[in-house]
């Protein structure tokens, strides 16, 4: 039994099944793979971001301790 859906915007990708009028389902595959995309590429880059901090971090806390050895 196949399930009748219906346009529910002027725009592709989103429907209304006749059986569940309440429900609009996003039915955009390439908008679903795009958005998954870009949120890994988010990730990947606040990743990024806080392996960098936490470098900047060892290295001024190296270059304290070489400090501290130094005016000994």
């Amino acid at each position: 039994m196949s399930e009748q859906k219906v346009k529910v915007l002027p725009t592709d990708g989103f429907v209304r099944q006749e059986n569940n009028p309440g429900a609009i389902i996003n039915v955009d595959k390439q908008g679903l793979q795009a958005y998954k995309l870009r949120r890994e590429a988010e990730k990947r880059k606040d990743n990024d971001i806080n392996t960098l901090k936490d470098e900047v971090t060892d290295i001024k806390n190296m270059l304290s301790q070489i400090l501290e050895k130094i005016n000994k």
